[in-house]
């Protein structure tokens, strides 16, 4: 399948695409970072995740850093180290913010367990081995030593 040469970006849309170049910083036609279709993989790699989508595109913009890491032109030679950690770095400010948005659930009550997890607005708890197997009972026998 050939690799198209597609790079296009309007300021103020809100297409995915473009609010993702905008977050990485890929703006300038001149000096293109990414080509849409890397953008369309990285939307379908973040679950079409606004901060998600822009993290891996990130990641595969550091990758192409990475791969070129020193070019050298009339005796000068220019690394691509720091590029590479800007955009590692940003990748993971926006997983961490991905993370953190939205609300999480967390229920008592284990009937509404069943239509919390089914809500996919929802961002569901990091952490699920034994969450329902909260005792109450030893909530009561410490409440009532301590006093």
């Amino acid at each position: 399948m050939p690799e198209t040469d597609d790079w296009t970006y309007t300021p103020g849309s809100t297409k995915l695409k473009d609010q993702i170049r905008l977050l990485i910083g890929d703006t300038n036609e001149a000096r293109r970072l990414i080509l849409d279709g890397d953008i369309t993989t990285a939307i379908t790699l973040g679950g079409s995740n606004l901060l998600r989508s822009a993290a891996y595109a990130c990641d595969a913009i550091a990758a192409k850093h990475a791969r070129d890491q020193q070019h050298s032109v009339q005796g000068v030679t220019v690394t691509q180290e720091a590029a590479y950690a800007h955009y590692k770095k940003l990748a993971m400010e926006y997983r961490e913010r991905a993370a953190s948005t939205g609300s999480i659930y967390a229920v008592k009550d284990k009937d509404q367990k069943t239509t919390f997890r089914n809500n996919t607005d929802l961002i569901p708890p990091a952490i699920t081995k034994g969450m329902d197997d909260f005792n109450r009972n030893i909530v009561n026998q410490f409440k009532s030593e301590s006093c």
